[in-house]
């Protein structure tokens, strides 16, 4: 049965049970419309409700008089700020202030009483907030204004939210590439310890940082570098730092050090002096926790980074995992120093040989000098895209191996997650040290690398990193066709590609107010298409609706070092580097652009289909790995799998692989005698270091030898050598 009953406007209306149809249950209509009716005239179940209201709220809702004083505070408050409602009510609101703010609020309160000027209500801003235990931290507070019937004084409520995850995130990412871009523009090795120590310190919060390094003559860690919060005094600490030596295992370093993994002491009062042999001066410095973290090379700890707090601190293993990872390319930089060091004591040895030179030798001498300046000098413009990539390639094969070990399960999500921001931001100096390689590099010459690339799974990997790539009043748009087929292009020159063309663009579309238009939008389509002559072909377009190119721009935007911008802010190798992938792919590229409209760069590669070279995964095309050697064995990796071959890591033998790479020292001979038997067509390359190239056994079974010398190009030629032979249709891709 259905009952009817009178809306608030006077009009009749019908429920069901469900509150969807008509409704049977009239009383259930009428108790609730008496309810609603004793609900205005109770206070006290006003009150009630009211007070539900407050505990039910995520975020602290705190409401205050026109003279500063707490007259109710949400349940949440405990939750953020440490206090209980209760301890609240009747009290200033600047107690949950922090200074200059605090002791300010009382003038501002005046001056809105006075004049009912205010900048804050009605929006939201962002501010620092104190707990109850005295920490400072981020919130965002939105303040509205209540006029209480019958009251002369308004009321004000404040809506709180604790930002401090948010602020922590940001801090991170910036850590990451602030301390990559800063070790790789250090201008020496002395001043990048120093610096990486108080990047590291400013965005963890730590107050004092020392760099560990092993001394090979005595196996002992000596400090090498040091850096202390200006505003306190860590002179006597770290002088003391200066007399110690760590062996494996003793002290905060040396322990980090033998087990090889961060350690972490939460309150320095608890170790005796054994455990911590400056205790005494680290109390006289206030430093109360500390903890060290490990510097690897080489597959070895050849360093320990070691920050202290002013105050107690938990572990925190989410920012020793963000630690590690941002010190990565540390490693080789303290071993680039021991070289320098022996370099340079080398020189001053020569030079004190010429100095006693006689007469007849001046000449010489002065020759030699100027042939050198000169070496320094092409070194200088040829090769520091392949210095930058001696260090970037090390470090993208280990977070290669980190993401195994995701997959295994080894890793928490967190922490891969990090291992996913390092990745982007050495993407970024990969993109940078590729341009420089191409400009030096002479193109008759260069071994050329080939590779495929499955556009749903690129634009997954690199999705985020172009989409932050763009200023914030710009929005990336993706818009790929379904079932597009594989292109004839690298993931990594496809990334710098699309990444130039995605920067340019967003640098061509105006911020507010310059920009009329409400968004700024940056798009990204692929399609399928065909060509003259029948071919499959993808075109890949990036567009803007940016301010656009003048015919006279457009002419000129594939020139080498021909640029619209300041040169403090652009080189003119963007777009010539997007014109050499897009070649080098046998592609092409054309644009079109229009002034106030915007502009539209189109790519177009060729595909390749799922039965072609590039995506043969079979035992012809597979590559067996059997090494010792942990970082050859990611160097080799990845500089197959960036060549779009399939590496397996196998045992003592290669199972059905056409290719076997083999350390010596990890496999027997009679082991791979006995499978070149088998597979008389394989081939086997085998990767030794200097000294072991004289091999008759190995030599005997038609072995390619790789020597592992240290020099990424080199060794990145010997594996494409390699691998040619074996696979020739992958020249002609």
């Amino acid at each position: 049965m259905a009952a009817n009953t009178n809306s608030a406007d006077g009009r009749r209306s019908s429920l069901d049970d469900d509150g969807s149809a008509p409704s049977h249950a009239g009383d259930l209509d009428a108790a609730n419309d008496g309810a609603h009716r004793f609900t205005e005239h109770d206070p006290a179940l006003i009150a009630a409700h009211d007070h539900a209201v407050l505990a039910a709220a995520l975020d602290p809702i705190i409401t205050i008089d026109a003279y500063g004083v707490i007259r109710s505070a949400s349940d949440s408050v405990y939750r953020v700020f440490g206090w209980a409602p209760d301890e609240l009510v009747g009290r200033d609101v600047n107690m949950l202030m922090p200074e200059p703010h605090r002791s300010a609020h009382e003038g501002y309160l005046v001056k809105h009483r006075r004049t009912g000027e205010t900048n804050i209500l009605g929006r939201t801003r962002e501010f620092e907030a104190v707990r109850k235990c005295g920490d400072r931290f981020p919130i965002e507070l939105s303040v509205s204004r209540v006029d209480v019937p019958g009251s002369d004084a308004p009321f004000f409520v404040g809506i709180i939210k604790d930002i401090s995850e948010r602020k922590r995130l940001e801090g991170e990412l910036r850590l990451i590439q602030t301390l990559a871009v800063a070790i790789g523009a250090a201008t020496s090795v002395a001043g990048a310890f120093v610096e990486t120590i108080q990047i590291i310190a400013d965005a963890t919060g730590w107050d004092y940082g020392e760099l560990w390094t092993a001394n090979e003559a005595d196996d002992s860690l000596a400090l090498a570098a040091c850096w202390g919060r200006p505003g306190h005094d860590y002179r006597q600490f770290s002088e003391a730092g200066q007399r110690c030596r760590f062996v494996r295992g003793v002290g905060l370093p040396g322990r980090a050090w033998a087990e090889q993994r961060a350690v972490w002491f939460g309150d320095l009062s608890r170790l005796s002096d054994t455990e911590f042999c400056r205790l005494e001066e680290a109390r006289e410095a206030c430093l109360n926790a500390a903890a060290a973290v490990p510097v690897r090379a080489d597959n070895e700890t050849i360093g320990v980074l070691v920050f202290f707090v002013r105050r107690a601190r938990r572990e925190d293993r989410r920012m020793l995992d963000l630690v590690r990872s941002a010190i990565a390319p540390l490693g080789p930089l303290i071993l680039r120093k021991q070289v320098e060091e022996a370099l340079a004591e080398h020189r001053l040895r020569l030079e004190e040989t010429v100095e006693h030179r006689t007469h007849e030798l001046m000449k010489s001498r002065e020759r030699l000098r100027l042939v050198d300046r000169m070496a320094s000098i092409g070194t200088l413009a040829a090769g520091l895209g392949h210095d930058m990539n001696n260090v970037l390639l090390p470090v993208r094969a280990r977070l290669n191996a980190l993401r195994v070990e995701h997959d295994r399960g080894a890793l928490s999500e967190m922490a891969h997650a990090h291992i996913e921001a390092v990745r982007k931001s050495v993407s970024y100096l990969q993109q940078l040290a590729d341009g420089l390689h191409y400009l030096a590099m002479n193109p008759d010459q260069d071994a050329d690398e080939r590779g495929s690339t499955d556009l749903v799974e690129w634009r997954d990997s690199v999705g985020s990193l172009l989409s932050k790539a763009v200023p914030k009043h710009v929005r990336v748009v993706w818009k790929f066709e379904p079932a597009l087929p594989r292109v004839g292009v690298p993931a990594h020159g496809l990334t710098q590609a699309v990444l130039n063309l995605v920067v340019n663009a967003g640098e061509a579309i105006p911020g507010p107010p310059a920009r009329k238009r409400k968004q700024g939008l940056v798009r990204i389509v692929a399609e399928r298409a065909t060509d003259d002559a029948g071919r499959g072909i993808v075109r890949i377009a990036v567009s803007d609706n940016g301010i656009g190119m003048t015919e006279d721009v457009k002419r000129c935007v594939f020139e080498m070092f021909y640029t619209t911008k300041a040169r403090s802010m652009g080189t003119g190798l963007g777009l010539p580097l997007v014109h050499k992938v897009v070649d080098r792919a046998g592609g092409s590229i054309r644009v079109e652009s229009e002034p106030g409209v915007g502009s539209t760069f189109t790519m177009t590669f060729p595909a390749v289909e799922p039965d072609g070279p590039a995506s043969v995964c079979d035992g012809e095309s597979k590559i067996a790995l059997t090494m010792r050697d942990g970082r050859a064995a990611m160097l080799v990796r990845d500089l197959c799998e960036s060549a779009g071959r399939a590496v397996v890591d196998v045992g003592n033998g290669p199972g059905d692989a056409r290719v076997w790479i083999v350390d010596p020292n990890a496999v027997d001979a009679r082991t791979a005698q006995s499978w070149r038997v088998r597979s008389p067509g394989g081939r086997l390359i085998v990767f030794v270091r200097p000294g072991q190239e004289h091999m008759d056994v190995w030599n005997s079974l038609d072995a390619h030898v790789i020597i592992n010398n240290g020099e990424v190009d080199a060794v990145r030629a010997l594996v494409a050598e390699a691998l040619r032979a074996d696979f020739p249709e992958a020249t002609a891709r």
